[in-house]
C-alpha cells in the first residue's frame, strides 16, 4: 500500500539490536504506556467493549478476546502464542505457546492454521466472544478456514492490521477503520501487542537454547553436506555466524536464498 502511494518500492526495516533497536522499544513501551492509560478505569474498559461490538458487528459484548500471532525468522524455530483478555484486562494465567509441528518452511498462514486447529481442538476451553488475529485479510481467511475445520464456523473473528491499524472482518469487502481515539481501538492494539510481545518472548527462549550447529540443522536448504562444507570452508561456527549473506554464498557454496535465511538466523541466535 505505501509503496503505491510513493510509486516506488518502499522497504520497512526494524532494527533488532544497537541504539536504534533501543530507541524502537523505547517508542512500544510510551506506546503501550498511553494505551494502558487509556484503559485504566472499568467504565472505561466496559466502553472500549462496547465500542467493538457496535463497530464489529458482534452478536455479544467482547468479554473474552483471545488472539494470536506468530513468530519464526524463515520458517525456522516457529512458535504461536494464544493470549487471552477478560474483561477488557490481561488474563496471563490462560497464555499458550505452541511450537510449530507441522509446517515446514516460511508460510504464516499455514502456521497461523496449525495453531488455530491445536486451540480449537481443546474443547474444554471456553470460546472467546471475538478471536483477534494479528495481520491483514489473508491471515482472516486462514483463520475462517481453521474455524471451519475445527467445527466453529460462527466463531466470531478479525484481524488487525499494523500497518494502518485495519481491521477486517468476515464479509466485509472494505476494512474497518477507528477513530484514533477510540477506546475500542486502544483495547484491539493492547491485545494485539501483547500477542506480538507474548510471541516474541518465546521465541527468544527458543532461540537461547538452540546452539549455533542444532540451528544448522533446522534450516531449509541445509543438509549433512551442506553442514560440512561451510564447517570446512569457514573453519568455525563463530566465523560461519559472522559471515555476510554473500560470503555464504560465494565461499560457502549455498544458493543466496538460503544464504540469506542462514544468516538472518544465525544473527538473531546470537543475540
Amino acid at each position: 500500500m505505501r509503496s503505491a502511494r510513493a510509486g516506488r518500492p518502499v522497504v520497512i526495516k526494524t532494527p533488532e539490536r544497537g541504539g536504534k533497536a533501543r530507541l524502537v522499544e523505547m517508542a512500544v513501551a510510551n506506546a503501550a504506556a498511553v494505551l494502558a492509560q487509556s484503559l485504566a478505569s472499568r467504565s472505561a474498559r466496559e466502553r472500549a467493549m462496547e465500542e467493538v461490538q457496535a463497530a464489529l458487528a458482534l452478536p455479544r459484548l467482547p468479554r473474552r478476546i483471545e488472539c494470536t500471532d506468530i513468530s519464526n525468522i524463515s520458517g525456522v524455530l516457529a512458535v504461536g502464542s494464544l493470549i487471552a483478555y477478560v474483561d477488557g484486562q490481561p488474563c496471563r494465567g490462560e497464555y499458550k505457546r505452541f511450537r510449530i509441528r507441522t509446517v515446514e518452511g516460511a508460510d504464516d498462514y499455514a502456521m497461523l492454521g496449525e495453531v488455530l486447529r491445536r486451540r480449537l481442538a481443546k474443547t474444554e476451553w471456553p470460546l472467546p466472544d471475538l478471536l483477534l488475529i494479528d495481520g491483514g485479510r489473508g491471515q482472516l481467511t486462514a483463520g475462517l478456514l481453521a474455524a471451519k475445520e475445527a467445527g466453529c464456523p460462527d466463531l466470531p473473528l478479525a484481524s488487525l492490521a499494523k500497518e494502518e491499524e485495519l481491521i477486517f472482518r468476515p464479509g466485509r469487502s472494505q476494512p474497518i477503520r477507528l477513530p484514533d481515539a477510540s477506546r475500542g481501538k486502544h483495547l484491539l492494539q493492547q491485545v494485539r501487542d501483547e500477542t506480538h510481545r507474548f510471541a516474541l518472548a518465546y521465541h527468544r527462549v527458543l532461540r537461547g537454547k538452540a546452539g549455533l550447529r542444532s540451528v544448522l540443522d533446522e534450516i531449509p536448504g541445509i543438509g549433512g553436506k551442506r553442514k560440512r562444507q561451510l564447517l570446512q570452508r569457514f573453519g568455525s561456527l563463530a566465523r560461519i555466524r559472522t559471515a555476510s549473506a554473500e560470503e555464504l554464498a560465494r565461499v560457502g557454496g549455498l544458493p543466496l536464498r538460503v544464504a540469506e535465511a542462514t544468516h538472518r538466523l544465525l544473527n538473531a541466535v546470537a543475540e
